[in-house]
């Protein structure tokens, strides 16, 4: 979430410029394909949603408002889904909404979250980590039946929640990046049963199968304190089993993600970089980089093609793009999205 002071002239014309589909290219399946959520411009300007057809190689832009005739509101942030529904986050608007993964059409918006972050659906329930204030507050795991539209829960976590990971299916593991905390979550009853310290600023995580999962810390940065390296930690349930530090203070990835052989990768210097999980030493070779790419964004791996999507958030008030990258770190094709495009859904 990136947070930028820009006219609302500015986001009027960012909403519509990349209107170029006839209305009746929207009625469409979209149950197969890939969601890319866009944040918007953060004042005076609304998220939206892209839609990539993997058979057509086509790119729908402002797929949200154009079925629903009203926008997806301020700003975009995350998604999930299941069989039927796609649930997306936006945070500034303090909702969530629900639209039925065949049409996109709207079935319900559910108010009350307090800046919510990211989501993750599991088990027929709605995680949603939320940030509750921009004041050093600890932050909350709010648990949604999406079904009813209800809020069952809120657990408590550290400050500043964000990524969460489902740990051998009995655990849900949150990155705290505020107090360097990860909440360990029991399932079962949907308390906090221990409060794990990886390192400074945890940004991402990924489960590695059964208990195993890993955490990635971006470190210190220069404008918080004494600059420090980043690492990368591996859990076996709440237990550390392996720890590698980034050689340089100024190192700091972010965006860790894994690809179905458990390779993972992970942003750095504007670059993306392959770590296979069995190895001991951090990766110095950059698997992926592009001069033209200005900020890495987002990060994700397609299940269906195999391939790894990233994000380009340029300006952060132009479109952006989006990068589909074969696993020998080839680029296959690149499309323009829209304003800030931050996280994906690949819906299989």
């Amino acid at each position: 979430m990136k947070i930028k002071i820009i006219a609302l002239s500015i986001g009027i014309i960012g909403l519509f410029s990349c209107k170029n589909k006839t209305s009746n290219e929207y009625n469409r399946d979209y149950t197969q394909g890939v969601i890319i959520v866009e944040e918007g411009l953060f004042t005076g300007g609304t998220g939206t949603i892209s839609f990539f057809d993997r058979t057509q190689k086509l790119m729908l832009h402002h797929v949200f408002d154009s079925v629903n005739q009203r926008p997806l509101g301020n700003i975009g942030q995350s998604v999930a889904y299941n069989t039927n529904q796609v649930f997306i986050v936006v945070n500034n608007a303090n909702k969530l909404e629900k639209v039925n993964r065949k049409t996109f059409k709207n079935e319900g918006t559910i108010y009350g979250f307090q800046l919510p972050d990211e989501v993750l659906y599991f088990n027929n329930l709605l995680y949603v980590s939320e940030w509750v204030d921009f004041a050093g507050s600890k932050g909350n795991i709010a648990v949604i039946d999406p079904h009813a539209g209800t809020f069952i829960t809120r657990i408590p976590v550290g400050i500043t929640p964000s990524k969460m990971a489902i740990i051998n299916g009995t655990h849900l593991a949150v990155t705290n990046s505020g107090d360097s905390t990860v909440s360990y979550i029991n399932l079962s009853n949907h308390l906090v049963e221990a409060t794990l310290v990886p390192g400074a600023f945890p940004n991402s995580i990924v489960s590695m199968g059964g208990n195993e999962f890993s955490v990635l810390c971006g470190g210190i940065p220069s404008w918080a304190g004494s600059e420090s390296a980043g690492s990368l930690v591996h859990y076996q349930g709440i237990n550390v089993v392996g720890k590698m530090i980034f050689p340089n203070s100024t190192d700091h990835p972010k965006l860790l993600i894994k690809d179905s052989n458990n390779n993972q990768y992970f942003v750095l210097n504007n670059s993306v970089y392959q770590q296979s999980s069995a190895l001991s030493n951090l990766t110095q070779t950059p698997w992926y980089h592009s001069a033209s790419i200005y900020d890495i964004y987002g990060l994700g791996f397609d299940p269906v093609d195999g391939l790894i999507w990233l994000s380009d958030a340029k300006d952060y008030t132009s479109n952006g793009e989006v990068y589909r990258v074969k696993t020998d770190g080839t680029l296959l094709d690149q499309y323009q999205v829209g304003i800030i495009p931050r996280n994906f859904g690949f819906l299989q």
